[in-house]
């Protein structure tokens, strides 16, 4: 699962990578981010948890009308990590 390739458009942010299920995303405090997030019925989930296992965050929320706020969002989940 986390054998990834490049994933350019899975989120606003760049840098993300896909495997099967799993995004990974190298945070900018130098952490490295796994996870899988999802859209339902007007709510939006985004997740990562560290590699080592050690910080995990989850973030549910409306569904996002733009990239600015997808963005916004992913920010928040990597600041939740860097700043821990």
């Amino acid at each position: 699962m986390r054998r990834t390739v490049r994933a350019p458009r899975f989120d606003a942010e760049p840098g993300w990578r896909y495997g099967l299920g799993l995004a990974r995303h190298r945070l900018a405090c130098g952490a490295v981010g796994w996870g899988h997030g999802g859209d339902i019925q007007g709510f939006e989930t985004h997740d990562l948890a560290t590699t080592d296992g050690r910080w995990a965050v989850v973030t549910v929320n409306a569904l996002p009308t733009d990239m600015r706020t997808v963005a916004a969002v992913s920010r928040t989940v990597e600041t939740a990590i860097c700043r821990s």
